[in-house]
């Protein structure tokens, strides 16, 4: 990003004058302090909510080889729910008779795109899960719109009729396409993923006198469809402190749903560290979610 707002400044300037540079200057350095201080006071972490995991310290080596993972998914999502970019791609190829004028233009969002194509999967930890597509690549939309707006004018008036009617219809059918993926099938997924997953749980909530709850596992539960308690586990210590209480309240067991497949890795445990007077069991069907009876160990 560093670079990206090096290069715009240094555009703005041979284009268009000090003054131009200047207010991109200080517009951007005033908007990403203020997101920064957002950013610290809501999540703690100038860099948001995901900033230790960007600042994490891992190699450039795991990170290429994560990346390398990541990538592929990140732009198979990207095709499906923004198909646009086809249309952009198809438009360079078809206008760039009429593009050569505004090159440098073309070239700067372009580069910027690829960039933030390239770079992203060398920060994300994965590949954003069941959010809008590749959440983690919705920066790349407004750029990749911007090539695609800077092509439609481009080619108004300069290119052949045909040329001019085939990238109107190429957006057109490309913009349905995204409409119909975004606002239907992937409202029917996302209706179709929660309704099994909820559905599910009922049956291994009989016999249970409450339910354990990993912070990334709540928006799978309706709190007002059962009867029995429910409680939120952020951490060990949190983990440990209702381990606690229900031991004290004569409970010797419960169910425990968490956001991965291994409880260990959930409650931030060496791999074979045991959880302390607990026996974690798998009681439902492997997923992204796992569901274990915890069973209180007399000490």
């Amino acid at each position: 990003m560093s670079a990206a707002f090096l290069v715009i400044a240094g555009w703005l300037r041979i284009r268009h004058g000090v003054k131009s540079a200047t207010a991109f200057g200080v517009g951007t350095a005033l908007g990403a302090g203020l997101l920064l201080v957002f950013n610290l006071l809501l999540y703690g972490h100038a860099f948001g909510l995901h900033g230790l995991q960007v600042l994490e310290t891992v190699s450039l080596r795991q990170r290429i080889d994560r990346a390398s993972d990541i990538l592929p998914d990140l732009v198979a999502m990207l095709a499906l729910t923004f198909p646009v970019i086809f249309a952009a791609v198809v438009g360079l190829r078809i206008g760039r008779a009429a593009i050569r004028g505004r090159a440098t233009d073309f070239a700067i969002a372009v580069l910027l795109a690829a960039a933030c194509l390239l770079t992203v999967p060398l920060l994300v930890p994965n590949n954003g899960g069941k959010q809008w597509g590749p959440r983690y690549l919705f920066t790349l939309i407004p750029l990749v719109c911007v090539v695609m707006a800077l092509l439609l004018d481009a080619v108004r008036g300069r290119s052949p009729r045909w040329a001019r009617r085939g990238l109107v219809f190429t957006f057109a059918v490309a913009a349905l396409a995204g409409f119909w993926a975004n606002s239907v099938v992937g409202t029917r997924h996302l209706v179709d993923d929660c309704r099994r997953r909820i559905r599910s749980l009922p049956a291994f909530m009989q016999g249970y006198p409450c339910l354990a709850i990993g912070p990334y596992a709540v928006a799978h539960v309706y709190l007002g469809y059962y009867e029995n308690r429910i409680f939120r586990i952020r951490d060990r210590e949190a983990f440990t402190a209702l381990v606690d209480a229900l031991d004290r309240r004569g409970v010797d067991r419960f169910l425990f749903l968490v956001p991965h497949e291994d409880p260990q890795q959930f409650l931030r445990l060496p791999s074979k560290a045991p959880v302390r007077r607990v026996e974690l069991t798998r009681v439902g069907p492997p997923g992204a979610f796992g569901y274990f009876e915890a069973r209180i160990l007399s000490e």
